[in-house]
């Protein structure tokens, strides 16, 4: 087999794979613009049905490459008031991530399967009476158990956290 064939297949290979790897870059980017804001107020909506404090953030973000192979929705600045008198923050998080397939994008069933907390400090108290500080879950009604739950967490990622507990 001569050079200049090789050469031409070495070519022909290298400009296909650039350009499969120019098509998922431009896919990522549309996804993106097309259904972050749709992502996140699903995410919103779903956080406050089942959180019966106040959660506040900074800003949302949608990324197909931070968790890579999942899709995420990293939160950025969180806050979470603690159920006890609210004197405390029970969270306070520059990143939390919440991670789902990617597939859940196109069929508009999303099921958030991971969460991921970075650099932040967590206040757990317990007072002498047993109450605790991060009941923070609402607690579903019976004629809501055959509605889907959509926070299904079988992994959680913990990078760079403070504790304190009392």
């Amino acid at each position: 087999m001569n050079t200049n064939r090789l050469y031409r297949i070495f070519k022909k290979a290298t400009l296909y794979m650039s350009l499969t790897v120019a098509f998922f870059l431009i896919a990522g980017v549309l996804i993106v613009y097309f259904f972050e804001d749709k992502i996140v107020q699903f995410a919103i909506d779903e956080i406050n049905k089942n959180l019966n404090t106040k959660i506040e953030v900074q800003d949302i973000r949608l990324s197909l490459w931070k968790k890579f192979p999942q899709a995420s929705l990293e939160f950025k600045q969180v806050s979470c008031e603690d159920t006890y008198e609210q004197k405390m923050k029970l969270l306070t998080a520059k990143s939390v991530f919440l991670s789902f397939n990617v597939w859940d994008i196109f069929s508009g069933k999303y099921i958030f399967k991971r969460i991921d907390i970075e650099e932040a400090s967590v206040n757990i108290f317990i007072d002498k009476k047993g109450k605790r500080n991060f009941d923070i879950l609402k607690k579903k009604k019976p004629e809501e158990k055959g509605i889907p739950n959509h926070f299904q967490f079988n992994q959680v990622g913990l990078k760079n956290i403070h504790i304190d507990y009392e």
